[in-house]
């Protein structure tokens, strides 16, 4: 296992979840919280508010708002766990690109994330807005190091085994051939 950073990836505000808030629940305070990017459409009041919160915490020396970033492997490889506590989200590109650098994913049961994230395989999987579980699987993974190996090993396997641009783009284009026919 690494250090215990926590990252989080994406747009900050209500339809992703409690992106600070999830760090504090049962214990689950983070020794040094991973920097987490922000894209510049981010409302400034939903930045404001976690930069508030921050301060509130007093966890200003162990967050920071970086904007958009480009190094994102980077990033990802430096962390333990990709949290994502989303309350809508599509597919979740970002939590295959967790996966693919070998990140266990710990998610909210929405979208198409449970078909990405396997349960108590390659992470675990939460109902929306149910952190109290999401710490308790956090620190499960983060105390329990030959569990972490083996959902890591297979968040990896996973993103490269089904979800790799040279097996999903000929299914993609097989799909759109038969259209195209019928």
């Amino acid at each position: 296992m690494k250090r215990h950073e926590d990252l989080f990836d994406g747009q900050l505000g209500e339809w992703n979840g409690p992106p600070i808030d999830f760090e504090l629940k049962e214990g689950a305070k983070p020794h040094h919280a991973k920097p987490f990017p922000t894209p510049k459409s981010v409302e400034e009041a939903t930045k404001k508010e976690c930069e508030r919160l921050c301060r509130q915490l007093k966890l200003c020396d162990k967050v920071r708002f970086l904007g958009k970033q480009d190094g994102l492997v980077e990033i990802l490889s430096s962390s333990d766990l990709f949290l994502i506590p989303s309350q809508s989200e599509s597919f979740g590109l970002s939590a295959l690109e967790a996966m693919a650098c070998g990140l266990p994913v710990i998610s909210s049961s929405v979208g198409g994330l449970p078909e990405l994230v396997r349960h108590n395989e390659t992470g675990y999987i939460a109902e929306i807005g149910d952190v109290d579980r999401m710490a308790k699987y956090a620190l499960e993974l983060l105390t329990n190091e030959r569990k972490y190996k083996l959902f890591s090993e297979n968040s990896r396997r996973r993103a490269v085994n089904k979800f790799d641009k040279s097996k999903v783009v000929p299914l993609y284009e097989e799909y759109y051939e038969h259209i195209l026919r019928s």
